[in-house]
């Protein structure tokens, strides 16, 4: 059996790592059953595993929420640090919302990272490029 530790930003351990506004517990609302996904038209943003850090913005997508605490060893930028100016830039005149999270999201990947964390958790969430970085817990 594999134990899970679910770690926050906003613990004394994560304090204490330096993960403020970093969190690696997330959860996933869904509603089992239903096989409808949001589509935005974008097929690679679409792809990808849909989080949030925040489980009120999760319920937004579900009434089953799903724990999901990121691997030691995956990677996640997160918007707003200097890593993700480097990597993914910032929001450009004239990019809509799904532009830009999309652009940044490929960028993240193309550069070896396994989640990207957007600042918008109830409408853009965190984007999972490789859900194997993750433990799904059920509960």
């Amino acid at each position: 059996m594999i134990h899970i530790h679910f770690h926050d930003a906003g613990t004394s351990e994560g304090a204490k790592k330096g993960w403020k506004n970093r969190p690696r517990s997330f959860y996933k609302g869904s509603n089992p059953g239903d096989p409808r996904r949001i589509s935005t038209g974008d097929p690679d943003w679409d792809s990808h595993t849909f989080v949030s850090s925040d489980p009120e913005g999760a319920k937004a997508y579900g009434h089953h929420i799903t724990r999901v605490a990121a691997k030691p060893e995956a990677r996640i930028l997160y918007e707003g640090t200097g890593e993700w100016n480097k990597v993914a830039g910032r929001w450009r005149k004239g990019e809509n919302m799904l532009q830009y999270a999309s652009r940044a999201a490929k960028a993240a990947k193309a550069a070896g990272y396994h989640a990207a964390h957007f600042k918008r958790q109830s409408d853009i969430g965190t984007a999972i490029f490789h859900p194997d970085k993750f433990h799904f817990h059920e509960e």
